[in-house]
């Protein structure tokens, strides 16, 4: 007899197809998760995968503020007093 779980839902569903490099992945999350379908394989994979990108997002950030506060008025008077406005005058009208 088959298996059938009944998944109400009015969000979108997905097809996946099984490439070399997504079939590697699941044989990885087999590995790591013995005994889950592909489908619960599928969704845990996902969500590993955003939290990753929410973390490489979070690491990204503080990786540009940092570069700030180090630079931070490093060109400072590189440029002179009224540097901005002998540019402007060098323009055409």
């Amino acid at each position: 007899m088959l298996h059938c779980e009944v998944v109400p839902t009015t969000r979108p569903r997905h097809t996946l197809t099984e490439t070399e490099s997504v079939a590697e992945a699941l044989a990885r999350a087999r590995r790591r998760w013995p005994g889950e379908r592909d489908s619960a394989l599928l969704r845990r994979l996902a969500l590993l995968g955003a939290e990753r990108l929410a973390g490489d997002a979070e690491a990204d950030a503080e990786r540009r503020r940092e570069a700030i506060r180090r630079y931070r008025g490093a060109l400072a008077g590189a440029y002179g007093r009224g540097y901005l406005g002998r540019l402007r005058g060098e323009w055409p009208e």
